[in-house]
């Protein structure tokens, strides 16, 4: 008998006759994500093409659906009860977010339920729970066109005849700017043409009731990410004015940092945060006032690191995702995810595995980067600095006559960094980072000593080596010297430019480092100090 596949009834928008449960309500939050990421450009031909945007100065990138889902699944599931939390996206663009909320809320009551929802009780998930703001309009029409087929496309009992469905969401999600507070204004600042172009907004205005009890339970977000020299070329008059609202008025600062700490003004007290964000603060010298600010707070539960990947379609994104509460934690969890996110599964288990991980003290985190092999090297210093009678040496202070150098630094770590020996045919036999096995001639190789963990050097490490196509004299052999005198060096080289998605200097052998001054001290002695702590 042949396959035949029968539509269900038509949902109706009112009295009209178009068919709404054949449509994915994500899709229409794609096709918004494009249009927000490509324009029409002329080119010196006349022909007009459809182009990436080099730069969106609104830092608009969209957040996979995947992704959004783990974060908002993880944070719901620190709640004891689902039934009245107030959820905030304040940067909701076309609602990634808080349709995954809406989907995992409709879940979570119906198992406690242990039934369907009606759709009045559906509907007030949206009405007394979603909340987003946006500063692009269009953004917000989309929003509330994809609420409402998720609405429409509910499993309860229909016939349901919609009417009004965007319009009842109007005090929900609402058009304006999260972090140009509105109460915080002078007049002087209304003088500025570019103040009123930006839609500052006041909370307590658009959000009474929630504002005078506190302010949200839970907000999820992926906040815009805007450089600062693309912010100043733009919007400089608010540039200035942010960094004094929000206590950075010496630093370069980027937009997601000011999106951080609104966030937490807009949390009550005990309120939780789950977002994803742009990880360059988190070793920059500009990030070192907000990583101090979190660390005095204490708002942070949870840093997970993510490898450099292409998570968000066509870019390359260095992110994190930070779990917080609106109280002080006395210790922060830090992993690394250090996975290849290649396919959609791998996106939604994002947040669900790691490979390191480490848990410190909250004032750890204000010191120094923030990083699995930081935060060791921390906990070391902060208990030796907890003995008064040990005298300590600067050695890498700009006074010190003693320096530690930047060691070697390549652009692909993991085919550069080898575990292996020597065998007695001169050969070096191991793998790379990536757990392939590798066979190249010692030439090609220099022994170092790794200790990621700041473990003593009294124990036995695996034997490292690196990759090393230098001469004695710390100049780069020529591709043809390699391939004639050292075959298995040649033929490694050869997979790792076929394999290597690292972008080079131009002008510059590929397969060099990328720092080259201080390589003459690879192989000379060196002097190690050892530490006794009691």
């Amino acid at each position: 008998m042949p396959f035949s596949y029968i539509l269900p009834p038509p949902l109706t928008y009112g009295e009209t006759p178009y068919r709404f449960n054949v449509i994915n309500p994500l899709l229409i939050a794609q096709i918004y994500e494009l249009f927000l990421g490509e324009e029409l450009v002329i080119d010196d031909s006349g022909e007009i093409k459809l182009e990436k945007k080099r730069n969106n100065p609104l830092g608009s990138v969209s957040t996979p659906y995947q992704v959004a889902k783990s974060i908002v699944e993880d944070e719901i599931e620190r709640f004891d009860s689902v039934d009245d939390i107030k959820i905030l996206d304040p940067n909701a663009g076309s609602g990634t977010f808080l349709i995954s909320a809406f989907d995992i809320l409709v879940q979570k009551k119906e198992e406690v339920l242990s039934r369907k929802l009606t759709f009045n009780e559906m509907k007030e998930i949206i009405t007394k729970q979603l909340f987003a703001v946006d500063i692009d309009f269009g953004a917000i029409q989309v929003l509330r066109m994809g609420i409402s087929l998720k609405l429409m496309l509910g499993n309860y009992v229909k016939p349901v005849i919609f009417k009004k469905a965007l319009s009842e969401y109007k005090e929900n999600f609402i058009l304006g700017n999260t972090i140009i507070n509105r109460e915080k204004l002078s007049d002087s600042d209304w003088e500025h043409e570019e103040i009123i172009d930006s839609l500052p907004l006041s909370y307590q205005e658009a959000f009474p009731a929630i504002m005078e009890d506190g302010g949200f339970d839970l907000i999820i977000s992926n906040p815009p990410y805007v450089e600062p020299k693309l912010y100043t070329k733009k919007w400089p008059y608010s540039y200035g004015l942010l960094k004094d609202m929000y206590g950075f008025p010496k630093e370069k600062i980027d937009s997601s940092l000011f999106f951080l700490k609104r966030y937490f003004e807009l949390l009550k007290n005990g309120g939780k945060l789950g977002i994803i964000i742009q990880r360059r603060f988190f070793a920059t010298k500009y990030g070192q006032s907000i990583r101090k600010w979190l660390s005095k707070e204490g708002y942070l539960e949870e840093i997970l690191s993510i490898q450099d990947n292409s998570l968000f379609k066509g870019r390359t994104t260095y992110v994190a995702v930070l779990y917080g509460q609106k109280k002080y934690n006395k210790q922060v969890t830090f992993k690394n995810n250090l996975s290849k996110i290649t396919t959609d599964l791998d996106k939604r288990k994002l947040t669900k595995e790691f490979q390191q991980k480490i848990v410190v003290d909250a004032p750890i985190i204000s010191n120094g980067i923030w990083s699995v092999k930081a935060m060791y090297a921390e906990e070391v210093i902060c208990s030796l600095f907890k003995n008064t009678d040990r005298k300590f040496y600067k050695i890498n202070d700009k006074d010190a006559e003693l320096k530690i150098i930047v060691g070697p630094q390549v652009l692909d770590k993991k085919f550069y960094y080898l575990t292996g020996d020597i065998d007695a045919n001169g050969m070096f036999k191991g793998s790379n980072n990536e757990n392939e096995d590798v066979v190249i001639e010692k030439e090609l190789v220099r022994p170092i000593q790794g200790n990621s963990k700041l473990y003593s050097f009294s124990k036995k490490f695996s034997p490292e080596y690196i990759l090393f196509p230098y001469d004695n004299e710390i100049v780069p052999l020529n591709l043809d010297y390699i391939e004639n005198n050292y075959p298995k060096g040649f033929q490694y080289l050869s997979k790792v430019k076929k394999e290597s998605k690292t972008r080079r200097n131009p002008g510059e052998k590929w397969y060099t480092y990328t720092r080259k001054q201080n390589l003459q001290y690879l192989t000379t002695p060196k002097v190690a100090s050892r530490i006794l702590c009691k």
